[in-house]
This record gives structure tokens, C-alpha cells and sequence, in this order.
């Protein structure tokens, strides 16, 4: 789903998804049913400045053997500034969170929760 506005004259995106799906994940080894809902807008501020913003959740359970749900969230912003036609400065920044639940088994090494 995705939606254009005006917005003092400028032009904004708004969209969104949700979806359903089974995938194999290889960091526990098995098929996982999963949930996703991602967001995202983005538009200028005016001539020179554009905003993006996206959002993202996945929420899982292992299709095998009925088991606890893991979350994996993630976002991100950035602003691009026009410098002139043909250049721009761009900033960002990015969080990723995942939560594995006792029970799965994962890599060695890999953690049961990152940020």
C-alpha cells in the first residue's frame, strides 16, 4: 500500500506492507512462519532537502515443533542535502534489534539478542 501527498507544497510517499510467508532461516537451521509490517515515508523539505524514513518488524515461530516467537526490528532515517546539480551530503543513522527466545539453536558464536 502506498499513498502520495502535498504537504505545503511538497511531495510525500507514505507506504506500507504487511505480509505472511514461510522462509528458511539459515541462522536457526529450519523453516519459521513470519509476519512482517514495513513503513516507510519519505519527501522533500523543499528544493534540496529530502527526508527518508523506514520501519520495519518481523515477528517469527518455527514451523517444526511449535515453538516461542522471535522479533527482529529494524529502522532508518536519512536526510540529503543538494550541494548543487549534480551533488548532495547525505546523514543517516540505523538501529537493528533481534530477540531469539531460549530454546533455538543458533550458530555458534551468535547471541540470543543484538542490537
Amino acid at each position: 500500500m502506498s499513498a502520495p501527498c502535498v504537504a505545503g507544497g511538497h511531495r510525500w510517499t507514505v507506504a506500507g506492507d504487511y505480509s505472511r510467508s514461510v522462509q528458511y532461516f539459515n541462522a536457526i537451521q529450519q523453516p519459521v512462519w513470519t509476519d512482517r509490517v514495513t513503513l516507510s515515508a519519505n519527501g522533500y523539505l523543499n528544493a534540496r532537502v529530502q527526508l527518508l524514513f523506514d520501519g520495519n518488524y518481523m515477528n517469527g515461530q518455527r514451523v517444526l515443533g511449535l515453538g516461542q516467537e522471535y522479533n527482529t526490528y529494524w529502522t532508518s532515517a536519512r536526510v540529503e542535502v543538494a550541494v548543487t546539480p549534480w551533488a548532495a551530503v547525505t546523514a543517516g543513522y540505523s538501529y537493528y534489534r533481534y530477540e531469539y527466545p531460549p530454546g533455538y539453536v543458533l550458530p555458534e558464536g551468535m547471541p540470543s539478542q543484538m542490537e
